[in-house]
């Protein structure tokens, strides 16, 4: 009887939810504007945002997700575990706890204000078209808010600023637009 509904749903073109159900690979890359705030640290910038891990039931994901975004004297990068649920074709939600550093990482900033944090945000993701009823995966055009708070570990203070203590508060913020695979 299975067999008979099965061959039912593929001649419709449509793909059986048994299939959909199986664990498979999900992908992406973004162009991100990010930001973050850790003690008298500050990075934002425009960059990328890039992620690889899995989905499970075609509702679970994990993945491995990083962000950096940069104008050269301000930079925020980050890289955590990403768990989210999708609760449609179009729209997920996640969170993703994450360790990231926050402040002048690069060539010039020597003398700003760095921070190393663990961070928090919860992700929320919306992709315009939904899945055809003839393809496993989801796939195409995303666009992602996500936000969240922290906490600052490690502050360096730069040559101009006293050397300060772990901050109680940090903030972290990114908005992307890119292309994936789910």
């Amino acid at each position: 009887m299975l067999t008979t509904v099965l061959l039912m749903q593929l001649a419709a073109g449509e793909v059986p939810l048994e299939v959909r159900e199986q664990a498979r690979v999900r992908g992406g890359i973004h162009f991100a504007v990010t930001g973050a705030v850790s003690g008298h640290a500050v990075g934002f910038g425009p960059g990328l945002s890039a992620e690889l891990g899995a989905t499970f039931a075609d509702r679970f994901s994990a993945v491995v997700r990083g962000t950096v975004g940069t104008i050269r004297v301000s930079t925020v990068a980050t890289i955590g575990l990403g768990l989210d649920y999708a609760f449609s074709d179009r729209w997920s939600l996640g969170i993703q706890p994450s360790i990231g550093l926050v402040g002048g990482l690069f060539y010039g900033a020597g003398d700003l204000p760095l921070s190393l944090a663990i961070f928090a945000p919860v992700r929320l993701v919306f992709a315009p078209l939904t899945r055809p009823g003839d393809q496993v995966v989801r796939r195409g055009l995303v666009i992602f808010l996500e936000a969240g708070p922290g906490f600052g570990l490690v502050m360096g203070s730069g040559f101009r600023r006293p050397s300060v203590g772990p901050s109680p508060f940090s903030l972290e913020a990114a908005i992307g637009v890119g292309y994936a695979v789910w």
